[in-house]
């Protein structure tokens, strides 16, 4: 019996996206690679993992070696020369929609993803700029140029620019540490914005690679996938994902105060126990609310 569709949707303020995943292998990817430090090549977890592995880890006198293609050149490599090639990169995502925009601040080391920081605008986006279009709350239409154009919104432009500052300077990150800046939501495709992120960043090139519609549909099917138990692709089966919380998360006490349970940047999933008169608040009946700031 088949088993049933895994998709991903994505559910934007002006679009609406929906990703099918679909079970594939890809024998080129080179995954696991810690898995294989301190371990003989005849240990039994490993002759178990190598099963499902599409690659092929060679017997060096009883030390696995792994064999890697590259244009057309076959090398058999030991596990720490291949950790010696991989980087720790820092990728922004700046995600400009219709309706906001928030740029997570994220570190890919060997297979963990790694959120450090998030910064974001529930109402900052495309219909903001179509807002420009509007005289007294009547719409009314005039030929302008681009570049009037471009100076209409220039200040929602530089409030795009400030949250790539505030969640560089939460992750206690500096510009030039940054190695991809990823386009994600359709305003990522208007010039101007893309000028300023580039000069932003001294000049690096933009990642085009993702189409800025799809790819939130696209991460949430593979999120979708994991989630289930499904097959995903080999370069992804031992991935880490450590995300945070984007807000400060409390309660409001009698007082009118707010008392953080959980704070901005928070590892999740995590486990956090207020103190008792807080327990009392807000399990009571005397109205305590649950606040995020």
């Amino acid at each position: 019996m088949p088993r049933a569709p895994v998709v991903g949707i994505a559910l934007g303020s002006a679009h609406l996206c929906v990703a099918e995943h679909q079970d594939q292998e890809n024998g080129k990817t080179v995954f696991g690679v810690m898995r294989l430090l301190g371990r003989n090549w005849d240990d039994p977890e490993l002759q178990s993992a190598i099963r499902y592995w599409p690659f092929h880890l060679p017997n060096d006198d009883n030390d696995p070696k792994v064999s890697v293609t590259h244009n057309g050149r076959t090398e058999e490599l030991f596990p720490e020369e291949i950790i010696a090639t991989k980087d720790e990169r820092n990728v922004v995502v700046f995600s400009l929609g219709a309706g906001a925009c928030s740029v997570p601040v994220i570190t890919i080391e060997f297979d963990i993803v790694e959120v450090k920081s998030s910064a974001g605008d529930n109402h900052l986006g495309g219909f903001e700029i179509d807002n420009d279009s509007l005289q007294d709350n009547n719409g009314f239409f005039s030929s302008i140029s681009r570049v009037r154009l471009e100076e209409l919104n220039a200040d929602l432009f530089q409030k795009a620019l400030n949250l790539v500052e505030r969640a560089l300077k939460d992750a206690k990150m500096d510009r030039s540490e940054v190695h991809d800046i990823v386009l994600v939501g359709g305003s990522t495709r208007i010039p101007k914005i893309q000028e300023l992120l580039q000069e932003f960043f001294h000049g690096k090139p933009l990642n085009h690679s993702l189409n800025p519609e799809e790819a939130p549909a696209y991460g949430a099917g593979i999120l979708s996938a994991i989630l289930c138990g499904k097959k995903t692709p080999a370069c992804l089966q031992d991935i880490l994902l450590r995300d945070t919380v984007p807000f400060s998360l409390g309660i409001e006490t009698n007082s009118g105060e707010v008392e953080t349970i959980i704070r901005k940047h928070t590892t999740i999933p995590t486990k956090m126990t207020p103190p008792p008169q807080q327990v009392a608040l807000q399990c009571g009946d005397d109205g305590t609310k649950g606040l995020r700031g």
